[in-house]
């Protein structure tokens, strides 16, 4: 009931205080990467098997996003020549 009674900018910052109660300086236990490119290259190792797949969704990924470009320029091409 009492969380009725709140404003709207005090259940935000409740929320947020209580998400984001998590100190990142707690846990120094965990040990760190002494070789990082290293460890990156062994993380690459794994997708070589599926290199075909990483290829593909990259090219994938770059024709939605020249999509995502081209649509609106298009749609201002086509308005431009209706308009005029």
């Amino acid at each position: 009931m009492k969380e009725e009674l709140l404003t709207d900018n005090e259940r935000s910052t409740r929320t947020r205080t209580t998400l984001s109660s998590h100190n990142p300086n707690e846990n120094n236990d965990r040990p760190k990467a002494k070789n990082i490119k290293g460890t990156f290259m062994r993380l690459f190792q794994y997708t070589l098997k599926y290199k075909a797949l990483v290829i593909m969704a990259n090219i994938g990924m770059l024709v939605s996003s020249g999509g995502m470009i081209l649509l609106p320029m298009l749609c201002g091409i086509i308005i431009d020549h209706i308009k005029n």
